[in-house]
């Protein structure tokens, strides 16, 4: 079965999605929210003990944005933390095709 193209999850708390194994390539973060609140949101690599998260520090938001990144094939995961946020924040991770 190939590997899922991306990840995308809507917030309003304080938490991180499950573990997805990506592809790797080019990738795009799509982060928006009404209300940040102080919030960060970041996309998350685990790391080859198979228990350590490392948020990466090129796809990192605390505020509107989108940016785009080469990713290694590996397990990843949205996370959105530091403070809650005042109304839903929405964050996407998406394959860029074409490679």
């Amino acid at each position: 079965m190939r590997a899922p193209e991306g990840i995308s999850n809507s917030f309003t708390t304080q938490t991180s999605t499950a573990g997805v194994v990506l592809l790797g390539g080019q990738y795009q973060l799509q982060a928006w929210s009404a209300g940040w609140n102080g919030a960060h949101a970041s996309v998350d690599q685990l790391m080859a003990d198979g228990s350590t998260w490392l948020a990466s520090l090129v796809l990192a938001a605390t505020a509107n944005a989108i940016a785009l990144t080469y990713l290694p094939a590996g397990t990843y995961r949205l996370t959105v933390g530091t403070a809650t946020p005042s109304s839903a924040l929405v964050l996407g991770l998406q394959r860029i095709p074409g490679e």
